[in-house]
């Protein structure tokens, strides 16, 4: 009998006497820049778009306002304490002049009492702006701490990938077809090098996005410290404005205090006086009226004398007889009107009596 041969199966299968490496060095090198970039801030990233590249830009778009305010709002108190600072002095001014007004005084310090309080009321705002703007700081900086972290373990895990795909052996496809391998498992090999590229792609673009978002929170985080220190010297000098203020309404205050209390003395001086001098003018219009009651009696006691000598036919005279009349002799003043100390003033005359007086011849 003769051997029939069974056919054999033929198939596609050669011994592999050495894996090939593939040549993934230019797309390592394309990788570097994605995975060793700038992890600070760089000047002009390439435009991203993405939630958290746009809060990045809003967040910094609100600092800005908020910057812009508070140097507004300091601009502002600058202008009150200018002024104010005028308005000090010039009552301090007028407290030293000799005719000071009181009154007009009081008030223009009452005014700047209220004009402080506006001032107060700024500065503490301002602070409390400036106190938001550390705050915010802070946030930013530890925003930005943490997207440089996230950055920096994206671009590893990059590298990583790109370092097993270049390091790791691998069949090329034409081996692995020729390895006797079915071609759905060609197919799903190539489709694994497919999502690989893919996620690689995602992760170089999410690195790319993390840059351009590290860059702007970087550039928030040096424009808000610059500005706020600028802002934080202004607010002192502000501050030391507003307490020179303060010393020198404080003064104006103790010397208006200590005029008022001089002022209130003399005016306590003068009311005495003036009841003084009402209680003399009192006192001399009794002594004047008393005076001419008495010499209106004297004046009546002598009418009384002269007549009762009248009826007796005894006028006092040197000669002590009867009086020849009329008598040879010169009036020396007006009627009433005598040169005798004795008699009181009245009807215009410096010593009055009721009668004339003739000078012996």
């Amino acid at each position: 009998m003769r051997r029939r041969t069974e056919p054999q199966s033929v198939t596609w299968t050669f011994a592999r006497t050495r894996r090939r490496r593939p040549r993934r060095l230019p797309l390592f090198l394309l990788m570097i820049p994605l995975m060793f970039g700038v992890l600070g801030a760089p000047g002009n990233a390439p435009t991203v778009h993405g939630d958290e590249l746009s809060d990045a830009k809003a967040q910094r778009a609100r600092i800005l306002q908020q910057i812009a305010e508070q140097k507004a709002a300091i601009a502002t108190l600058n202008v009150l304490q200018t002024g104010l600072s005028a308005d000090i002095r010039q009552t301090n001014t007028e407290l030293r002049a000799i005719n000071a007004d009181l009154k007009a005084t009081r008030a223009r310090i009452v005014a700047l009492q209220r004009r402080i309080a506006l001032v107060t009321d700024a500065y503490e705002g301002l602070v409390a702006q400036l106190g938001i703007l550390d705050a915010q700081l802070v946030r930013v900086e530890a925003e930005e701490r943490a997207k440089r972290t996230d950055l920096f373990e994206r671009q590893t895990l990059l590298a990583e990938r790109i370092r097993s795909a270049y390091d790791t052996d691998r069949t090329s496809l034409l081996e692995s077809f020729l390895s006797g391998g079915t071609f759905t498992d060609l197919l799903a090999e190539m489709s694994y090098f497919i999502d690989v590229g893919e996620q690689d792609k995602a992760l170089a673009a999410k690195i790319a996005k993390d840059q351009e978002t590290l860059a702007a929170l970087h550039q928030t985080v040096e424009e808000t410290r610059l500005t706020t220190n600028e802002l934080r010297k202004e607010t002192a000098a502000q501050k030391r404005e507003l307490d020179r203020s303060l010393v020198e309404l404080k003064e104006a205050q103790a010397r208006l205090k200590k005029l008022e209390r001089e002022t209130a003395r003399q005016l306590a001086e003068q009311k005495r006086a003036y009841a003084e001098l009402v209680r003399n003018k009192a006192n001399v219009k009794r002594a004047i009226a008393l005076a001419a009651q008495r010499q209106r009696e004297l004046a009546a006691k002598i009418d009384r004398l002269v007549e009762e000598a009248g009826r007796r036919g005894n006028i006092p005279s040197i000669y002590n007889g009867k009086l020849k009349w009329p008598l040879i002799g010169r009036i020396s003043g007006e009627y009433g009107c005598s040169t005798y100390p004795g008699y009181a003033p009245g009807n215009g005359c410096e010593n009055y009596h009721n009668g004339i007086d003739i000078v012996a011849p």
